[in-house]
């Protein structure tokens, strides 16, 4: 998969913008969402509930005796440049910026498979400025060291920082996680495809 990004990477580049890079609240964003890929799909929402999953995580009573680092995940304060902090100088990065926030939990980063997604040099200078400010590393597997090893890695491929690892919803469901409450019984199929008209202004 990285080889096929790399090499489509040039094309994915000369795609036109049809989205929004407004999205998507900042404690739940997504890294391709923060570093403003033209493109992107409902993996930016596995990122987003994947964060949804760390609190609820965070706030059993394993935790309830941990005050810090709290149960939010990444607790960035800005995320450039989609909502810097006040004045800004060019290609100056908060150390409390929400992508700093993110490579924190990932003190393995593989910045080529990981950032094989992205389609411009600036996004690269972007996360080398990123790594360069990072001081201190606390991984995901060590936040959640107290929950099981199977439900951590759900977590983790629901935060794989490449959307194109992630998986999707229906691959996530067939998790054995989640074997005490699936009921085959319950499962229907729709009849035939249905789809949203949506007028849009």
């Amino acid at each position: 998969m990285t080889e096929k990004l790399n090499n489509s990477r040039q094309h994915r580049k000369d795609k036109k913008r049809e989205l929004s890079p407004f999205v998507q609240t900042r404690w739940y964003r997504a890294p391709e969402v923060i570093l403003l890929e033209k493109q992107y799909n409902e993996s930016m929402d596995i990122w987003s509930v994947g964060i949804i999953l760390s609190e609820l995580m965070r706030s059993t009573d394993k935790y309830k005796e941990d005050t810090k680092p709290g149960r939010y995940m990444f607790k960035g304060q800005s995320c450039y440049p989609i909502s810097p902090p006040g004045e800004i100088q060019e290609n100056k990065v908060s150390s409390n910026d929400q992508f700093i926030k993110i490579l924190e939990r990932y003190p393995e980063l593989n910045k080529d498979m990981d950032m094989s997604f992205t389609t411009s040099e600036d996004q690269i200078i972007y996360v080398d400025s990123c790594l360069a400010k990072i001081s201190s590393k606390n991984s995901i597997n060590n936040k959640f060291k107290k929950s099981s090893p199977e439900l951590v890695k759900l977590l983790k491929s629901m935060l794989e920082i490449n959307p194109h690892f992630r998986p999707s919803a229906k691959q996530l469901l067939k998790s054995s996680i989640f074997e005490s409450v699936r009921n085959e019984n319950d499962k229907k199929n729709a009849t035939c495809p249905y789809r949203l008209k949506i007028k849009i202004d």
